[in-house]
């Protein structure tokens, strides 16, 4: 006995808000440009409170090695209390 084959329409419409099926999409831009500042998580903590006292820290995007080195132990659900992501409900 073989299972009855449901159309993957007739599926979305019983789990998919209606007006996500029928909304427009549109393509999204190529470039996204970022406003603000980027707080390099170093393993110095000297750059790091620089930074938090307003300093801007020089990056080099063509030559990496001459970078800082970046703290690679970073959790971000540990950044993020749980309780502030119950407020965003």
């Amino acid at each position: 006995m073989s299972s009855p084959v449901i159309p993957l329409a007739s599926v979305l419409k019983l789990v998919v808000e209606p007006s996500l099926l029928n909304r427009t999409v549109e393509k999204r831009p190529d470039k996204v440009k970022l406003q603000g500042r980027i707080l390099f998580l170093t393993e110095d903590p000297e750059l790091i409170r620089r930074q938090l006292a307003g300093e801007d820290l020089p990056w080099d995007t063509k030559n990496p090695q001459n970078n800082p080195k970046l703290r690679d132990d970073i959790s971000t659900d540990e950044i993020t209390p749980a309780t502030y992501l119950l407020l965003l409900r």
